[in-house]
């Protein structure tokens, strides 16, 4: 009878692994292309918009420089535009209302260590910047979560 379940279990586990793995299928492939000589890259953060666009958070470095670069790909897969920052360390992304996405992290600067940037979702423009002189990162690995 153990034997039997079993079995029944395995097949069970496989035709669930074989359907969970269809859900991850693409719908589409984006790709961009970058100007400057690239010596990293590092994803760091997805976030779909309610209009079905994609903003990607990737940490770029060039010119010996971590940047926080946020892409936003169309519904289709079709690149946009891109938005850099330099950064220290970068700590995500987030779809706000009205269209809006926040980029957070540490920057390099002496006396303003924390900053929040917030770009039109449609355009890319820059609408509102702050930075802190208090305050910090702390990425905890238990949850794979950066916290401000």
């Amino acid at each position: 009878m153990s034997v039997h379940v079993s079995r029944l279990a395995a097949l069970a586990a496989l035709l669930c692994v074989r359907s969970a793995a269809a859900q991850w299928e693409p719908q589409w492939i984006g790709t961009w292309h970058y100007d400057e000589p690239i010596r990293g890259v590092e994803p760091v953060d997805v976030r779909v918009a309610a209009d079905g666009s994609v903003f990607a958070a990737i940490n770029v470095t060039h010119h010996s420089q971590a940047h926080a670069t946020l892409a936003r790909f169309e519904s289709d897969g079709s690149f946009a535009w891109t938005r850099e920052h330099e950064v220290w360390t970068f700590a995500g992304i987030d779809v706000l209302a009205g269209g809006r996405v926040a980029l957070v992290g540490e920057s390099d600067t002496a006396g303003a260590p924390v900053y929040v940037r917030v770009y039109d979702g449609a355009s890319g423009d820059l609408v509102w910047q702050r930075e802190a002189a208090s305050g910090g990162l702390q990425f905890d690995e238990r949850f794979d979560a950066r916290t401000l």
